[in-house]
């Protein structure tokens, strides 16, 4: 055995199977130290995991790794993996498997250099509760067969129920994350347990084959193992040892098994929301919102390493919508005829739930959408049984015939499906003219004999802009008091403290929220033209009277199109002139100060089939008129249509030999004399950066000089097609380009492409910052969204080596510095004030709010800004982690350059929540997805990623095709089209 090279001695161990062991270290000043181990023999080797020792060399601590071949040394110890190898149905057509895996993350990323101190230190509080964890257990796995996930958790209620002495008591401790893994602190007696169970129906077993399930828990884990967890790795990782530092697959472990253990009681209590099993949902508190959707309230938990010494469980409120529950007949009728089904028209009687008389062709799309994959019982004959709807059918009921068996002797014969309801079940169909809902493979019920059941989420495609906005009407409705007064009643209801579960795990949680610290960073200073200088206040500043920064193209060529079929030529010239003349009071030159003018039907030939031919007839009249295409189409809708504006920007890019810069203004936002001064100078700050101006920049931070380079990078990904053909992901990123760093210029976005390239992306932009300044960036500060926990290491390795790649092609000399910063929105972490001082009128927190301490993670380089006003609900800081620094950023430098960049967003006279290139980043992905993600995919190929079929198929697109697109037009290219 050897360490760090040097050979151990005195090994004592067990003979076969697994045991205690020991052995001593020599340390290389003469002293030694007897360390205990326990033991099990492999196959290569042999596994060992240390008690309690450390091993002192030269005077310092040192985490053991102690290797024989592949083999190394943990810091665990007791804990033992079980894994249950089969929960097999007992059926004659053998056993099949389901694999389940949990994502690892990798925790060893670059060191916090230090802790802030800039600003005013005030005390906040986070919605994170301390947990005492004294648990010392072990660690089962398990392997289950084909029953769907809610018949797995089943079939664990059951187990536990029918287990007897040792094997209950481990079990009821038990906590099963439903996929495959088993944690519980109490040690079953055997290496091998196994036991048959039987589901229950109407409180009796069950008398149908397919109801018996086969579990083997055996003492072993993936690898043939034991996989122990060690709760005090987890401790010791919040308290920053060194020893829990390089034990972090335990750390992680530890983390799963206790959201795991929180998870238990909640499942049985509430409706389980999203896939990883941290979201519920009450299915008592609830709003109708109308159109057969119910908001319905919850709440999410997470446990998570702090740096308090002490993990913590995040809790958070939820929303989130829900279809009706009730007969289907009437949650379909209020669907389709509910301004949430689109008012397609399928109910043809009038009045109440039974006017769904039949249906037409919209209206069975509609429905065979809404209701995929939603769980459902029937109502026609007495069971418990919970189906999925896999579709319905094309004919009405009345129409469906089969044959059945002849009984006496009499001959087989043909029956309509009512006909058959009538003779088997003596009901009468009140709908026979509607189709019927397929369950199964070949079961088919009348829609009036099935109810929906509580637990079916509203399906992302079928989301409107009226239901969202009711989602967070409801949830930012009472502002930041609302959402820590549902916290801490979560808190309360959840009652960690007293479930048998987290007894027997030694789990206490405590019942306040974290005080933590916390600092107000001053705001910085805006820039404008003339050297105006403004300092926001509540993360705000007023533009009268003040003049952009810099000109762009004289705006010469341009139009206005009205779609809107009130908003007519007449209108649109008493509009244009306060339209020009607040540009000009910004200081945008324009040359053509009365453009052409049409107004046209944008569903000419169709629904939203006219916007293409009108945008090209308005810019055949720009080209008549101004003699060259448009620099900047002026379009007039309406404020919330779906698809509207989405196709208005589709056809702007795509329909023409060359895309066309258009800005959409909403008729409403036009008609409304209250707040249209703010409106047009907000449209003003926008067409100004759509010619090639500059709005404003901040007093850069010492850190910004002309060598820099900042860049934001995201990658947006598709929603399910519904079993359907895979998008592939979008990937974007946008840079500075000249030598102004601070956001002087406007950041242009390199090739948006599917299959992202980012070493290409960033060899463009380090070349045209060399065109611009004479040479590449010295400096590169990349700001990543889009990066889930999970993906920091990969992301930044495979990124930072993309750079390094595109810097080599400047030659071996050019090496910049890196600093490679993720910063996410998507999280749960949320501050309170504790007075009135330190909030503003809302209730939020000031802008400029900065956490680093208390519930950061114990290692890594991170910290909480909130640098926006919260307008709407409760404010939510970005979470910074910077994962790789050249530069040497000290903690105050790197939260000073977020909060003065977070103030250079071109479109606002706000500060904005995240840094702006990444902002702009996820802007532009936003409106690729609107041109990208199209449902007929005429333009595309599909190519099968794996051996599952059709469900797996992913679209293939042409990698450059913006790229090409784009390149054709480099003034389309070079400026903010997409804002």
């Amino acid at each position: 055995m050897y360490y760090n090279g040097v050979e151990t001695s005195n090994w004592n161990i067990p003979a076969g199977g697994y045991g205690p062991a020991s052995f001593t270290w020599y340390n290389t000043d003469g002293t030694s130290v007897d360390a205990n181990f326990y033991y099990t023999a492999r196959q290569n080797g042999i596994f060992v995991a240390l008690a309690a020792n450390q091993i002192t060399d030269n005077g310092s601590t040192q985490p053991i790794r102690a290797y024989t071949e592949s083999d190394r040394v943990y810091l665990a110890y007791v804990p033992i993996t079980f894994r249950i190898v089969a929960m097999s149905m007992v059926t004659q057509g053998g056993t099949a498997r389901i694999e389940g895996a949990t994502g690892a993350l990798t925790l060893a990323y670059l060191p916090r250099p230090d802790d802030g101190k800039a600003g005013k230190p005030i005390k906040v509080f986070a919605n994170m509760f301390k947990a005492n964890v004294d648990f010392k257990g072990v660690v089962q796995s398990s392997q289950l067969k084909k029953p769907p996930k809610p018949l797995q958790w089943k079939v664990w209620k059951q187990a536990q129920t029918e287990a007897e002495g040792d094997v209950k008591r481990s079990l009821m401790a038990g906590a099963f994350d439903q996929v495959q893994n088993m944690y519980t602190p109490i040690k079953l007696a055997n290496d091998k347990t196994e036991m048959i169970v039987t589901l229950q129906e109407h409180g009796t077993p069950s008398p149908d084959d397919r109801s018996r399930f086969k579990i083997t828990l055996t003492l072993t884990g993936a690898d043939g193992t034991p996989k122990p967890i060690y709760m005090g790795a987890l401790i010791d990782y919040c308290r920053g040892t060194t020893q829990a530092k390089a034990s972090e697959e335990m750390v992680l472990s530890a983390i799963q098994a206790l959201n795991v253990l929180s998870a238990q009681d909640c499942i049985d209590k509430y409706i389980p929301g999203g896939a990883q099993g941290r979201r519920f949902f009450d299915d008592r508190k609830k709003d109708d919102i109308g159109g057969g959707a119910n908001v319905v309230h919850g709440f999410y938990q997470s446990m998570r390493p702090t740096r308090s010494g002490f993990p913590a469980m995040q809790i958070d409120v939820a929303y989130s919508p829900y279809i009706k529950t009730g007969p289907l007949l009437e949650v379909a009728a209020e669907f389709l005829g509910g301004s949430r089904g689109g008012g397609v028209v399928a109910v043809v009687a009038s009045g109440g739930p039974n006017a769904l008389d039949h249906l037409d062709g919209n209206g069975f799309v509609k429905l065979s959408r809404m209701f995929l994959k939603s769980k459902v019982k029937v109502t026609h004959r007495s069971t418990d049984k919970v189906y999925t709807v896999v579709g319905f059918t094309k004919k009405p009921a009345s129409d469906i015939r089969f044959e059945i068996e002849g009984k006496n002797g009499q001959p087989d014969r043909t029956v309509t499906l009512p006909q058959y309801f009538k003779m088997q079940y003596n009901l009468d169909l009140r709908r026979p003219r509607l189709p019927c809902v397929i369950l199964g493979k070949t079961t088919m019920i009348p829609m009036e004999f099935i109810q929906v059941l509580e637990i079916n989420p509203w399906p992302f495609k079928m989301m409107t802009p009226e239901i969202t906005s009711e989602i967070i009407r409801i949830a930012t409705g009472g502002g930041p008091s609302q959402r820590l007064n549902g916290i801490r009643d979560w808190r309360k209801k959840l009652d960690y403290n007293n479930l048998p579960k987290a007894k027997a795990w030694g789990v206490h949680i405590e019942d306040q929220m974290m005080e933590v610290n916390a600092r107000l960073l001053p705001p910085p200073t805006v820039l404008y033209g003339n050297n105006q200088r403004q300092i926001p206040r509540l993360g705000a500043w007023n533009l009268r009277g003040t003049k952009f920064v810099s000109p762009g193209k004289p705006l010469k060529h341009w139009g206005v199109l009205s779609l809107d079929r009130f908003f007519d030529d007449a209108a649109m010239g008493r509009f244009v002139p306060k339209l020009v003349a607040r540009l000009q009071e910004g200081g945008c030159p324009i040359v053509t100060t009365t453009p052409p003018r049409m107004h046209m039907n944008p569903n000419e030939g169709g629904a939203l089939r006219g916007i293409e031919a009108a945008i090209r007839a308005i810019s055949r009249q720009v080209i008549d008129k101004t003699g060259a295409p448009p620099q900047l189409l002026v379009i007039l809708g309406p404020l919330r249509l779906p698809g509207f504006y989405a196709e208005v920007k589709k056809c702007a890019a795509e329909k023409f030999p060359k895309p066309i810069v258009t800005q959409y203004l909403a008729v409403p936002k036009i008609n409304n004399d209250r707040g249209l001064d703010q409106y047009l100078a907000n449209v003003a700050m926008k067409i100004h950066v759509k010619v090639g101006g500059v709005t404003h920049y901040v007093v850069p931070p010492k850190t910004l000089d002309r060598e820099t380079m900042i860049v934001g990078v995201d990658v947006t990904h598709p929603t399910s097609q519904g079993g359907g053909a895979l998008h592939p992901s979008i990937a974007v990123t946008v840079a500075t380009t000249d030598s102004d760093a601070c956001g002087a210029s406007v950041p242009t976005p390199e090739r948006s492409r599917i299959i992202p390239d980012f070493a290409n992306m960033m060899f463009t932009h380090m070349t045209t910052f060399k065109n611009n300044t004479g040479a590449p960036p010295a400096k590169i500060y990349v700001f990543r969204d889009g990066v889930s926990e999970g993906q920091y290491a990969q992301v930044v390795h495979a990124e930072k080596a993309a750079i390094n790649r595109a810097a080599a092609k400047f030659g071996p000399k050019y090496q910049p510095k890196i600093t490679f910063t993720i910063c996410r929105k998507r999280h749960h972490m949320r501050f309170f004030a504790q007075g009135p001082a330190d909030a503003d009128r809302t209730g939020n927190l000031l802008p400029g709010t900065v956490v680093d301490t208390g519930v950061t993670d114990p290692y890594l380089f991170d910290f909480y800004l909130q640098a926006h006003a919260g307008l709407q609900g409760t404010a939510r800081p970005t979470h910074y982690v910077v994962v790789w620094d050249d530069n040497k950023f000290t903690a105050d430098k790197m939260q000073e350059l977020c909060n003065a960049l977070s103030s250079t967003y071109f479109r606002a006279t706000r500060t904005v929540s995240i840094v702006p290139h990444a902002y702009y980043a996820d802007v532009i992905c936003t409106r690729l997805r609107d041109i990208v993600y199209v449902e007929d995919g005429s333009d595309t190929g599909t190519v099968v990623s794996s051996d599952s079929g059709i469900r797996n198929q992913t679209r293939e697109y042409d990698p450059l095709r913006f790229q090409k697109k784009f390149e054709t037009c480099p003034d389309f290219n070079n400026m903010a089209w997409y804002m």
